[in-house]
């Protein structure tokens, strides 16, 4: 798509309001369109629309719509021939146009409608052409161009206001101008040389996971997205290249995409193939030989601390003890002298220095010299207090306690969901099937835990909570 070609297609200014932040798990519950052509609005569309899920008070509170609202008014597929209608032939503009299109895309997808749109943000087309601004959200911006809008946080007054900023921006700028910063947003990625753009016009726009690979196969990268062809795509945008990213760029030879369910799957499936690849162009996520874990103890004399120790696998029993895990061993004893500062805990107690013999300290640590220790390590201070301390350390700081009585199936994804069935942070496995009798071994009781940071962030939200299912 060409830039001038943009400016005389017709324009659609979309705006919608959502249950919440994510595309697969949240619905739309407004939406409004602006259609405008030859620089006049020719038609316009606004409706609420019945989510059929729970409404959160946080969105009824900033948006202004209810619960009651939406219960009498049309689902996203009584509307949907009137969305079309109104976006067919046009250049789909929003403000932050991934999340609009994005939402709007995933609803189509429910109806296994196709829907493909370039689209233009004005975000990134203002914060080009109005360097100057501090900030380009659309509150600083109706504020810098002293527009009235009635109603902010609905979808009709949001892509009104769109509408006016884009026509304020076409009578302040040249065309060249124009087009100059909708190229420099809308340009094509430059493929890498050794490959071909069947590969990437035939990766799906889906969650899911990507390799690259490079001479003879090699795994050179992998990565995960809610849409993997937008991703992927962005690897190869030539704005953004650094070194690196240049050099991965020359190494590709072919990717592979691998459909998930939905974002959960991918986080997992990620996760568990970088580990077992070991990509050379991935920094996070890769697989350790070492691991340290740190685990609250007691000392002969009764004083709680911490121990650092080396380990390969953690059992699902060790978890009550347990504070966390570390990648190599300085990060441990940084993390140890920290908690050491925050909570006045003796460095001696805690291993990370030796007894200072000398007549008038006898066997203190040093911090009490400089009496930032309050006499642990002489007994000087009582192990009742000093232990509250190191409870309240350890209870900050630890692995979240398992929520649940026993074990839970995750759904993840709307169209062909897929089921994890986890137990004490434990991956067990996963099945398609949502009442599927799901047998497991205790020897599937292994903690991994960059598994347990993604689930531990997807478990405790609260928006989550919908997509749990006990297991009797």
């Amino acid at each position: 798509m060409q830039p001038v070609s943009i400016l005389k297609s017709p324009l659609a200014f979309v705006d919608v309001e959502t249950t919440g932040s994510n595309p697969i798990y949240d619905r739309i519950i407004e939406i409004g369109i602006l259609r405008s052509e030859n620089g006049k609005v020719v038609d316009e569309f606004k409706s609420l629309i019945n989510p059929d899920v729970t409404l959160d008070p946080f969105i009824s509170g900033m948006t202004g719509i209810t619960s009651e609202d939406l219960i009498k008014a049309p689902s996203f597929y009584q509307i949907s021939d009137r969305i079309l209608e109104l976006l067919e032939g046009s250049v789909f503009i929003a403000h932050n146009a991934r999340f609009d299109y994005g939402f709007i895309r995933e609803e189509f997808k429910r109806l296994r409608v196709k829907f493909q749109k370039k689209p233009l943000c004005t975000v990134k087309l203002t914060r080009f052409l109005y360097p100057e601004f501090s900030s380009h959200n659309l509150d600083s911006l109706i504020e810098k161009f002293s527009l009235t809008i009635e109603n902010r946080h609905r979808a009709y007054d949001d892509a009104k206001a769109l509408a006016d900023i884009f026509k304020i921006t076409l009578e302040k700028f040249s065309i060249d101008e124009i087009n100059h910063a909708i190229d420099r947003q809308q340009k094509k990625p430059s493929l890498p040389p050794y490959l071909k753009s069947k590969q990437i016009d035939r990766l799906p726009e889906s969650p899911g996971v990507y390799i690259f690979y490079g001479e003879e196969d090699a795994v050179l990268y992998i990565g995960k997205s809610i849409d993997i062809k937008d991703r992927v795509l962005s690897h190869f945008s030539e704005d953004i290249r650094s070194e690196r990213g240049m050099k991965l760029s020359s190494s590709v030879r072919s990717i592979e995409a691998i459909p998930t369910s939905g974002e959960l799957g991918a986080l997992l499936l990620e996760s568990s193939l970088i580990k077992k690849h070991q990509p050379i162009f991935n920094r996070k996520l890769r697989k350790i030989q070492k691991l340290f874990r740190l685990d609250k103890v007691k000392s002969k004399k009764g004083y709680d601390t911490f121990k650092i120790s080396e380990t390969d696998t953690v059992p699902a029993e060790d978890l009550d003890s347990l504070v966390t895990i570390f990648k190599n061993l300085r990060d441990a004893k940084s993390f140890l002298e920290k908690m050491a500062k925050e909570y006045i805990l003796c460095p001696k107690i805690l291993g990370l220095e030796k007894a200072r013999l000398c007549r008038q300290w006898k066997e203190s640590c040093f911090w009490y010299q400089l009496r930032k220790c309050k006499g642990a390590c002489l007994e000087r201070e009582g192990n009742l207090k000093y232990n509250l301390r190191v409870l309240e350390a350890f209870t900050k700081y630890k692995i979240k306690k398992w929520p649940f009585d026993g074990a839970v199936a995750i759904r993840d994804g709307n169209e062909n969901p897929e089921f994890f069935v986890i137990d004490r942070w434990c991956l067990l496995g996963n099945t398609t099937e949502e009442n599927e009798e799901f047998v497991y071994e205790e020897s599937s009781y292994n903690f991994d835990f960059d598994t347990y940071k993604i689930l531990a962030r997807f478990l405790l939200s609260e928006k989550n909570q919908k997509y749990i299912k006990k297991i009797d």
